[in-house]
């Protein structure tokens, strides 16, 4: 790994900044050449997060994140309540949650009412 992927995604997102929007389809296709080139195709999936989260925060919105165990209609709908205008609202299933909802707002967790949590509560045992 040539660099890490804090500092690609801070690159991305420093270029991305400086240039018009028209450019921005021409910039990434560069971008995706140089890491690339420098053989750091793999951690991809680690700077696309942290690019976004970057820009989300230096345009002072968040990123809200539902996580249910199946699909829920209006589950989204809550979180546009606590949400504000330029935020990013995903949903996202996890079986593993059993039953429930958590909601995480900027990779940090907020609010977790699933049922594998509740569980989890009942059976630990304090010292």
């Amino acid at each position: 790994m040539k660099y890490t992927p804090e500092t690609y995604a801070r690159a991305l997102t420093q270029v991305l900044d400086k240039h018009p929007k028209k450019e921005e389809e021409q910039l990434l296709k560069r971008f995706l050449e140089v890491v690339k080139k420098d053989g750091d195709s793999g951690t991809l999936y680690k700077i696309i997060p942290i690019a976004e989260s970057l820009m989300l925060k230096k345009a002072g919105n968040a990123k809200w994140v539902i996580e249910t165990a199946r699909p829920i209609p209006h589950a989204k709908r809550a979180v546009k309540a606590l949400a504000k205008l330029g935020d990013v609202i995903q949903e996202a299933i996890n079986p593993e949650l059993i039953a429930g909802i958590r909601i995480i707002k900027n990779g940090e967790r907020q609010f977790d009412g699933s049922l594998r949590r509740k569980i989890e509560q009942l059976f630990v045992i304090k010292h």
